[in-house]
């Protein structure tokens, strides 16, 4: 009987165990990642649009991790919840192409799209053609007029402060003839991402 009580007390977690720990607490270790992305893998995959390949997926959301290791701090639901709403919207977790982030907020993982990321989905949806970020610094030329034939003009002007106190984020899209007219979004630098 003492034998049999010994041998219970040793046995090893089942996968399944392992798992629910993995998405109940923090992650820990790339390892525990991996495990995690592996066995949800067949959702995730499903999720994908054609164009981006599983392996490239799975590489994108390691590195991320790696790059900023308090993401292993987060929760592996939070983080598979993350990876779900990236694949679903077909954008890549890649600081690189600044398409989403993965930003941890202390023990949750949170998917940020980042701006390119938005103006794929943009473009993506059928309504925008084009948009075109830029810097406007102040000081420089910027109107905008709204009606039946909107107009945004920028001029820039090189003599003026270009320090990173004085930038203002200036965005233009042109919309297809369905959508409504051209629009201009004006933002201070503090609110963009780095």
């Amino acid at each position: 009987m003492t034998t049999a009580l010994a041998r219970e007390s040793t046995q090893q977690p089942t996968d399944a165990e392992i798992l629910q720990r993995i998405l109940d607490r923090p992650v820990q270790s790339a390892g525990n990642l991996r495990r995690l992305i592996s066995a949800k893998w067949k959702q995730i995959g499903a999720m994908l649009p054609k164009h981006m390949t599983e392996t490239r997926f799975a590489a994108l959301v390691m590195g991320a991790a790696s790059n900023d290791s308090n993401v292993y701090g987060c929760t592996g639901e939070s983080i598979l919840k993350a990876i779900f709403q990236a694949a679903s919207l077909g954008l890549e977790i890649n600081a690189a192409t600044g398409e989403a982030y993965i930003i941890p907020y202390k023990t949750t993982a949170t998917l940020v799209p980042g701006y390119k990321g938005l103006i794929k989905l943009a473009i993506r949806s059928g309504d925008v053609l084009l948009i075109e970020p830029r810097l406007v610094y102040k000081g420089e030329l910027f109107t905008v007029r709204y009606g039946t034939t909107s107009e945004i003009v920028h001029a820039p002007d090189f003599d003026v402060d270009r320090s990173p106190e004085n930038v203002v984020a200036d965005a233009t899209s042109k919309r297809t003839r369905s959508a409504s007219p051209a629009s201009a979004a004006r933002l201070r630098a503090e609110s963009m991402e780095p």
